[in-house]
């Protein structure tokens, strides 16, 4: 057969392009699912570490604010007190801490809620003497070693009770003198 005369593809040519099309949208498959995999675990990690931020940022805050802090009847409840506000709980889960705080007198409780990932234990410490050093340590559950790296660390977020409360004298009125 003249190969100018041809008018079609052969069948080995329809094969060899068919297959080539398979292989090259198999290896696109793989490497969106892999990318969709690494943006899922990118955004989990950002959010964990979001939320880490906000409760360092609060849990300071709300010690700095307080005058004494108390372990209460419930194993993992601490109780900070505040001189003019209502006092603030912290609850401690496995895989979550809940802070909860009055907004008043005859007001309703506000909630905050925030979420450990499943291998982290929360626990609070406190350091005796002035001035009080109270800590929130965020400890990595026993898991079996990894084939490389280091085991993680705990995560220590510390904050100086009633850091907050400056008890300055009066300023003394200037004297003038003639």
């Amino acid at each position: 057969m003249n190969i100018k005369n041809r008018r079609g593809y052969a069948l080995i040519e329809m094969a060899s392009v068919i297959s080539l099309s398979t292989v090259l949208l198999g290896m696109a498959v793989g490497l969106l699912h892999v990318l969709f995999q690494a943006d899922r675990s990118a955004r989990a990690q950002l959010a964990h570490h979001a939320t880490l931020s906000r409760l360092a940022e609060q849990f300071r805050r709300d010690v700095h604010d307080a005058d004494a802090i108390t372990k209460t009847d419930d194993a993992d409840t601490w109780r900070l007190a505040r001189a003019d506000n209502p006092p603030i709980l912290y609850r401690l889960t496995d895989s979550t801490i809940e802070r909860v705080a009055e907004k008043g007198k005859n007001h309703p409780q506000k909630r905050e809620t925030f979420q450990l990932p499943r291998d982290i234990t929360p626990t609070i410490q406190t350091s005796p003497g002035s001035p009080t050093v109270v800590a929130l340590i965020l400890y990595p559950r026993d898991q079996p070693p990894q084939a490389a790296g280091p085991a993680p660390l705990p995560m220590r977020l510390e904050a100086i009770l009633a850091r907050d409360h400056h008890h300055l004298k009066k300023p003394s009125s200037p004297s003038t003198e003639n």
